[in-house]
């Protein structure tokens, strides 16, 4: 059932007709995510003077990421799925301004959040955190699910500060980033980093 957060903003299931529109919304709206995130990274390094770099910095990695092609097997199995895995998407004027996509694993009994972005100009308006709560709601309703997992990288402070605000608890810390859980039942998260731990991480990469 559609939910309007705004007059103007619904948010609905994904169909069949979205997946390439949300494939090339992915690539775009996560790919520039990543990249603004490596980017200020190092720029804060360089001003703290923790890094010193000679000449202009350059990521030949960008165009190729964001212009790359993939398949798009990964949204068929949400739409095809008929409400076993997650999918929603917010649109504004029939045009998409956020999407998530979860995918159920009933074996380990937790549901994995894979994507999740809104577009630039439309963050800081509840559509994430509306998102991330049908997802909530849509789990809450399954016996055999108890976490929600998501990875988040290293240096997204603005991702991992959403998270922590939305209750989520990192589990792990790797080279890379942080592995982040939201308990659907009490208990079910059995190994979490301490309190201060957690804190602090939220404040090293939230400050850079």
């Amino acid at each position: 059932m559609p939910v309007d957060i705004k007059p103007e903003i619904m948010i609905r299931d994904i169909a069949g007709d979205d997946i390439e529109l949300i494939h090339d919304f992915i690539l775009k709206e996560q790919g520039e995510a990543e990249f603004e995130c490596d980017e200020r990274y190092i720029q804060a390094l360089i001003n703290k003077g923790w890094l010193k770099i000679e000449g202009e910095i350059s990521y030949p990695y960008k165009e190729k990421k964001v212009g790359a092609s993939s398949k798009t097997d990964y949204l068929r199995r949400v739409v095809e799925s008929k409400g076993f895995h997650f999918g929603k998407v917010a649109l504004l004027n029939g045009s998409i301004v956020g999407i998530i996509l979860c995918y159920t694993q009933p074996r380990n009994r937790k549901a994995f959040l894979s994507n999740m972005a809104v577009t630039r100009q439309h963050r800081r308006r509840g559509i994430g955190s509306t998102l991330l709560k049908e997802l909530i709601g849509f789990y809450k309703q399954r016996s055999d699910i108890e976490t929600i997992e998501l990875n988040v990288g290293l240096t997204n402070s603005v991702a991992i500060k959403f998270y922590l605000d939305q209750n989520f608890k990192i589990v792990e810390i790797r080279d890379t980033g942080y592995t982040m859980q939201y308990a659907l039942k009490e208990s079910a998260i059995c190994c979490i980093v301490r309190p201060a731990a957690e804190a602090c991480a939220s404040r090293k990469f939230v400050t850079l």
